[in-house]
């Protein structure tokens, strides 16, 4: 690609994630948001007059005829990102999904197998990557200080239902914390300790109104023996978010999105939520952009993150064959 022609985008979605995007995006060189495709056409338009984005549609192939689009980032609700990057990537156009990629492992094979075919970019932003308290935590791992790691404790718990969490915005449908919220603890584990995981136990709780799975409680393991321990739900009326890494020689702590301990001491002290995965999200933009140009490689690839579909896909396996075995019957003495 031309690095003298500027990078023309769409944008699918105007909602919290559409608006992280953006703001990302935006401020990089030679990068223009071209179209914003959403459901109802007033908030399309609204959203693109306040960031003098030219043209708003509800049909997406409008901007996908669009031959001065070069890219395509999808940020709508979970279930439309596997068609929506499908058609993106149909008509030619490099594709960000954002997490999750599909709500089906073999969904997300075929969006890597058509934009491998097609010679074309397919980028899921794991954000989590690029936060720096898990920058540092990856630095202090591989270095070893803190030994051999033999227990990974994940917890994120909160209150979200149609509710978006950053924001506080109403939104028109349910999350699921299985698909969305437990990828990025997956992908996080394999990329800190830079080994796969396995799943070994799950069960998964739905919400009667909607059936999205709002509780979540898993089991992983490693090929060198690490315990993976991760429990999140939407219905929690106080927050938590943190990590423990249990290693030979120390405990890593992290909590939040940017505060990190080794053995009790702060190496990383904590800032605003917006602020920190504000910062976390331009460092992927500037990274996308790379790619797109031809300068470095395409971060996160939907290649690299097959693994953890595998995984979110093992894990709704083993919760419905949970849920189906009958309970077990104590006899009372």
């Amino acid at each position: 690609m031309s690095r003298q022609r500027p990078l023309k985008l769409a944008l699918v979605g105007y909602g919290q994630a559409a608006t992280l995007f953006f703001d990302a995006f935006a401020p990089e060189p030679e990068v223009q948001f071209r179209w914003v495709v959403g459901r109802l056409q007033e908030p399309a338009d609204e959203f693109a007059r306040q960031r003098s984005i030219p043209r708003a549609t509800t049909h997406l192939a409008e901007a996908l005829d669009d031959a001065s689009v070069d890219a395509v980032i999808v940020a709508t609700p979970h279930a439309l990102h596997y068609p929506q990057a499908l058609a993106a990537l149909q008509a030619d156009k490099h594709v960000v999904v954002e997490v999750p990629m599909t709500m089906d492992a073999a969904q997300a094979r075929q969006l890597v197998q058509e934009a491998t075919a097609r010679r074309l970019a397919l980028s899921v932003p794991h954000i989590s990557r690029y936060l720096d308290v898990n920058l540092a935590a990856r630095r202090l791992i591989q270095a070893g200080a803190i030994g051999p790691v033999y227990q990974f404790v994940y917890r994120r718990l909160w209150l979200q239902r149609t509710v978006g969490h950053l924001f506080n915005r109403q939104r028109s449908w349910t999350d699921t914390v299985s698909w969305h919220h437990a990828a990025h603890p997956i992908d996080l584990v394999m990329w800190l300790l830079d080994e796969p995981i396995a799943c070994v136990g799950a069960a998964l709780r739905h919400d009667p109104q909607s059936g999205s799975e709002v509780d979540l409680s898993a089991n992983f393991v490693t090929p060198s023996g690490t315990l993976v321990t991760m429990a999140m739900s939407y219905n929690a009326h106080q927050d938590y978010l943190d990590t423990l890494i249990v290693g030979d020689r120390a405990v890593l702590e992290i909590t939040g999105f940017s505060q990190l301990k080794q053995a009790g001491v702060t190496v990383v002290a904590p800032e605003e939520a917006l602020q920190v995965q504000g910062r976390a999200y331009r460092r992927y933009a500037a990274a996308v952009a790379a790619g797109l140009r031809a300068e470095a490689p395409i971060p996160i690839s939907g290649a690299e993150i097959l693994p953890v579909m595998d995984q979110l896909q093992t894990l709704h396996d083993k919760a419905a064959r949970l849920a189906q075995t009958p309970p077990v019957q104590e006899s009372v003495r």
